[in-house]
């Protein structure tokens, strides 16, 4: 198969990110696909995006709605799961990652997003904020 390292994904927030296969596996397996099942579909969701990805730039859309046309004949139930699920969205606090120097809404082709640290490419943890402590209170002030 060829090189999956150039494609990314344009997230329904605007964000790109890397494809990543074992997010895909993974989704089908938490849904109730086999791990055999989550794979091939896997391997032909790859193939399909190599053909019709636009400047190596693919949808999430478009990769859920090919993910449940190829689940739901082999595992209906699983393809019902899949489909119910709805990400939560981000808590207070949370913040999400965009590549650099990329303004929203607009596209870059991979080769302009090499060059983004690890640490910007993978799942990302949500920062630790320091507890919110109570505000002591005042002494009391004298009467004047």
């Amino acid at each position: 198969m060829e090189d999956m390292s150039q494609i990314v994904v344009h997230k329904k927030d605007g964000r790109l990110e890397p494809f990543m296969r074992e997010k895909v596996v993974n989704g089908m397996v938490k849904a109730g696909a086999t791990q055999e099942q989550a794979n091939n579909i896997a391997d032909q969701i790859e193939r399909w995006i190599l053909e019709t990805a636009q400047k190596r730039v693919v949808e999430t859309l478009d990769i859920r709605a090919k993910l449940l046309e190829l689940l739901r004949p082999i595992n209906p139930q699983a393809a019902t799961s899949f489909e119910s699920y709805v990400k939560p969205t981000s808590m207070p606090g949370q913040t999400t990652t965009p590549v650099p120097n990329q303004p929203q809404g607009q596209l870059t082709p991979p080769e302009n997003i090499t060059n983004i640290p690890p640490s910007q490419t993978g799942p990302q943890a949500a920062p630790q904020t320091p507890p919110i402590m109570p505000t002591p209170p005042l002494p009391p002030q004298p009467m004047q």
